[in-house]
């Protein structure tokens, strides 16, 4: 037998044998099994075996499914806080795919097509086993968790010794309201099993300050890392061993699955799949699409399979869409029967031309019906019918229908494509079908200010962390709704444009120092409601809370926006919360609610700007059964109580222009997003200066970009740069970026874990990506970071 045969037959042998010892013996960090792990974007993963279990020693990166479908990346916050399909991102949408691995949702799980072929994710099950070989939840986090200093914001020798080689990095999360958080403070990962019949999923995290790891469930909206498990291995598969090319890791190779797999559409809608026999196959185990529920392949993920005696299957009633299956030849022998190469099963998949997903009907808060749904590739048009239209052929994807009234009103959509006979419909059979009941209330009249939050509003996002007392002893809080509040009113009544900007102003630009002002004066003429709404010992006031609401509140509302001004409102966290926060009224509606706590609370709708969703206008409504009150679009979103801000007084707001170029192609402004690690950059002295540096050998420098800013630790900030002149596309070299800090005990060290350059060009709507860069650390000498343009 051959060395390498005889190597890898021990790894498999390891695979299958306990350790027979009390003590635990870990293999060290890395790539210790000898074990191909592979996605299908060809990223090659490290793996470690503890106790029987073989697994990824990093986390998962993949794009793809393991059938070859593109996950869905979604980078927009307000599109992640409404997803219910699959999709990932990169925290705070920079890509460190290699180090930290993707974020996804736990619909892309449910798929069961996320994990690497012939692996799966983890189940909950399994990770319990984990944590037990490793001695139990409170301490198995520091045997798990990555050493370096340089991941970890604050770790000791207790807390972090990856003494099991899983390199268990701190990540982060993206919440369900498609905020990130906690990038070096901890790491979360899904598991793939249901928390009950609730909807939710259990997971796994680690954080900074244990040495455990924690068992909890979250909504499937959320952003986690993934690690996968290896499938069982059976020695009995083995008859030949060859090594992976591009590796040189052997893996196991056996008999081989069918060729010649393919999938065809009749006249009639059937899907056939056929495939070309193999011999001494005992039969063929089928999976994927329209394909009921059957015995499942050792270690798989739970899918639709059936066992096929012939080479031919045939599959009813699919909608339209993109489906696939993947087919397993079966063999037997003494010890029982068994799958041909797990690895590298036979795949197929056919496209049924679609008609749209995601068709919905929204009454809007003026009364309009609002028809959208997702774009479909390569279609010419959009075939609507159903109440309030004709026929009509549509070629974006909403449509908006007036005057309906009270009644249940359905609508039919079909994407149309263009053949070689003339345009044809998708999916005929299966049309795109959505309904919406109009209530229209007797005697309701809404009632309107003239603040309109898609001209008023800001464009970025409130998801600010504030340096309120810096190091050596450092206070932070998050937030600035109540300054994004009263500045939004400040510009509204002062008649002037607000700033544009779609990009959170850095720590101490102008507008961000006159935000944090504004949060302050928000609060400080307000401290006595918000200590009488925060006391509700027992929930012994939870009924009088909600009744304000609906009684005095409401009634001192209407007087404000009665009279056409918007009006702050102070939004009080239901109970074991801090969602504390701060809004800005703009109309109501009170239905056929009288004001007396009598019939019809539910008729109430307070209109609001939220800072937390830009742009938009959210509806306030009360639940008369929880006793609370929630938003329309976004339920997770619940306050026990408000109250009517009249201490509100004009500022004057700073002159901000907002910038117009002329059509000319160049670049007239750069932007900077850089994300500090785990080390801060002091900010006073110390500061990033840049230079732009061109293919002529001329360069414009610009210091201070950081106007003497406090940049936190794991925080991104911002950059915008006006260009003196404007730069041609095409002729930046490079672009340096370094600290002022002299080289001394004075200089100070920065930890720059990205930056990312986008350019504003003259007559292009939207900024360009023009490079990126990371990790660097600037150690107090002036030794710049450059980064060249492509």
């Amino acid at each position: 037998m051959k060395k390498s045969t005889i190597i890898f037959f021990s790894v498999l042998i390891i695979l299958k044998v306990q350790a027979q010892n009390s003590a635990i013996n870990f293999e060290s960090a890395g790539d210790t099994t000898g074990i191909l792990c592979r996605d299908n974007d060809g990223n090659i993963y490290k793996t470690v075996k503890i106790g029987t279990q073989v697994w990824m020693a990093e986390n998962l990166r993949t794009t793809t499914y393991n059938d070859g479908t593109p996950i869905p990346l979604v980078t927009d916050t307000a599109a992640w806080s409404k997803l219910l399909t699959p999709g990932y991102c990169w925290y705070n949408n920079i890509s460190n795919n290699n180090i930290y691995g993707a974020l996804y949702n736990c619909f892309t799980i449910s798929t069961g097509k996320l994990a690497p072929v012939g692996w799966h994710v983890a189940t909950d099950e399994e990770w319990t086993i984990l944590t037990t070989y490793l001695g139990g939840e409170k301490i198995a986090g520091a045997k798990l968790k990555v050493i370096s200093k340089n991941y970890w914001n604050w770790l000791n020798e207790k807390k972090s010794t990856n003494e099991s080689g899983f390199t268990a990095l701190p990540a982060g999360h993206r919440d369900n309201n498609g905020i990130f958080s906690l990038f070096g403070n901890g790491g979360y990962w899904w598991s793939s099993s249901e928390y009950g019949s609730t909807g939710k999923v259990w997971y796994r995290s680690m954080d900074i300050n244990s040495s455990g790891i924690f068992r909890a469930n979250n909504n499937k909206k959320n952003g986690h890392s993934v690690r996968c498990v290896m499938d069982a291995i059976s020695l009995k598969e083995v008859v030949d061993l060859k090594p992976d090319l591009k590796t040189g890791v052997p893996f196991v190779v056996t008999p081989k699955n069918p060729s010649g797999f393919i999938a065809t559409r009749t006249f009639t809608g059937d899907i056939i799949l056929k495939w070309n026999p193999v011999t001494n196959a005992i039969y063929y185990n089928l999976q994927g699409a329209g394909i009921p529920q059957g015995l499942l392949r050792p270690g798989a993920v739970v899918n639709n399979t059936v066992n096929v005696t012939g080479t031919t299957y045939t599959i009813k009633g699919l909608l339209a869409g993109t489906h696939s299956w993947i087919l397993y030849a079966v063999f037997n022998d003494t010890s029982g029967s068994y799958f041909a190469d797990k690895l590298n099963p036979a795949k197929t998949s056919l496209t049924i031309n679609a008609n749209p997903s995601g068709f919905k009907a929204t009454q809007n808060i003026r009364g309009d019906v609002i028809l959208t749904w997702n774009s479909v590739p390569n279609v010419i048009n959009y075939n609507l019918q159903g109440a309030g239209v004709q026929p009509a052929s549509v070629m974006g994807t909403t449509y908006t229908v007036k005057g309906l009234q009270a009644g249940t009103h359905s609508w039919w959509l079909f994407a149309v494509y263009n053949g070689p006979d003339g345009p044809y419909f998708g999916d005929e059979l299966n049309p795109a079908r959505t309904s919406l009941t109009i209530n229209i209330a007797p005697g309701s009249s809404p009632r309107w200010t003239g603040f309109d939050p898609e001209k008023h509003g800001f464009r970025f996002v409130n998801s600010f962390t504030n340096n309120v007392i810096g190091p050596p002893i450092s206070f932070e809080t998050h937030g600035l709704c109540g300054g994004m509040s009263y500045t939004m009113l400040d510009y509204y009544n002062a008649g002037r444009p607000i700033p544009n900007q779609e990009y959170r102003p850095a720590n101490n630009t102008l507008i961000q120092k006159y935000l944090y002002d504004r949060q302050v004066n928000s609060l400080t003429p307000n401290i006595d409601k918000w200590l009488e709404v925060n006391l509700n010992p027992l929930g012994m006031r939870t009924d009088e809370f909600f009744n304000w609401g609906i009684k005095e509140r409401l009634q001192e509302l209407r007087s404000f926006i009665d009279r056409g001004v918007p009006v702050v409102l102070g939004l009080k966290g239901t109970e074991g919360t801090i969602h504390d926060h701060q809004v800005i009224a703009i109309g109501y509606d009170a239905g056929r609610y009288q004001g007396d706590l009598g019939n019809y609370k539910e008729d109430i709708r307070i209109f609001i700007c939220d800072p937390n969703y830009p742009t938009g206008t959210q509806t306030l409504v009360p639940n008369p059964i929880t006793k609370d009150y929630y938003y329309l679009d976004h339920t997770d979103d619940r306050w026990r109580t408000y109250f009517v801000d009249n201490k509100y007084a004009f500022v004057n707001p700073p002159n901000i222009m907002n910038p117009g170029y002329l059509n000319d192609g160049l670049i007239h402004e750069l932007l900077f997003k850089f994300t500090t690690g785990a080390d801060d950059m002091r900010g006073g002295p110390d500061h990033v200066d840049v230079t732009v540096k061109l293919k002529d050998n001329t360069s414009q420098y610009y210091p201070n970009v950081s106007q003497n800013g406090r940049w936190l630790p794991n925080y991104m900030e911002t950059a915008q740069l006006v260009l003196r002149q404007p730069i041609a596309q095409g002729t930046i070299s490079s672009i340096e970026v370094s600290t002022n800090a002299a080289n001394n005990i004075t200089g100070d060290n920065w930890d720059l874990l990205t930056v990312e350059i986008k350019a504003i060009i003259g007559g292009y709507n939207g900024e360009m990506l023009i490079s990126s860069a990371g990790p660097w650390r600037f150690t107090g000498a002036r030794i710049p970071l450059v980064i060249n343009v492509r």
